[in-house]
């Protein structure tokens, strides 16, 4: 597959609509992962008539490295981990990682307001603007399936082929226009790719 580049979030998240309007979803909820898959899964969910709303999960960071994720952890609190992380990796650090990042996801949830869609039975979306190594939408995948969902599909803007290939694997449907072989960061995609903030999802939640 050939490479394809955005020129921000919006594009990408056209082209994603684009795709997925292909298929018949029931009653379809969009889920994106803030912050940045919150934006595209506005414009994906206002495409598809589809209800909007957030899923959240974080990655585990590597000690030392934050930039490497070695694991993710979900709303509930469920923890996956690499098998890299389990074998080379200092527990107590580890432990202190899960912890922050649980008490990330305490704070988001506290600004964002409770989940305002019910998924069970229900054809659900998962969007970001891309995934480096797969753990953050593996873990909402799990989230998803544990909520009774009829049907989990992800939606990326970017992610390198093995990590396609990998959630493939969990979802019944996965829709990635770019995969980049050497794929290294989300942001190399993008010609504009700004940081979304808390108070943009607060606003797009409360529109």
């Amino acid at each position: 597959m050939a490479d394809v580049y955005y020129q921000n979030r919006e594009e990408a998240a056209n082209r994603l609509a684009d795709r997925l309007a292909e298929t018949e979803w029931s009653a379809p909820v969009v889920l994106g992962v803030p912050r940045g898959g919150v934006p595209m899964a506005e414009i994906i969910a206002a495409r598809l008539g589809a209800a909007l709303d957030v899923v959240l999960v974080h990655k585990i960071r590597a000690p030392g490295n934050p930039e490497y994720a070695i694991g993710s952890v979900d709303e509930p609190g469920h923890v996956t981990l690499s098998d890299h992380a389990t074998a080379s990796v200092d527990d107590e650090a580890v432990r202190r990682e899960i912890e922050e990042e649980k008490s990330v996801l305490a704070t988001r949830r506290h600004r964002y307001g409770q989940p305002r869609q019910p998924l069970s039975g229900r054809d659900v979306i998962i969007v970001d603007d891309g995934a480096a190594t797969g753990a953050t939408i593996e873990a909402a995948i799990n989230a998803v399936r544990g909520a009774n969902a009829a049907s989990v599909s992800i939606a990326l803007g970017v992610a390198a082929p093995e990590v396609v290939r990998q959630l493939e694997q969990m979802a019944d449907h996965v829709v990635c226009p770019s995969q980049p072989a050497g794929f290294m960061a989300v942001s190399q995609a993008f010609n504009e790719f700004p940081q979304v903030s808390d108070r943009e999802v607060e606003r797009i939640l409360s529109g």
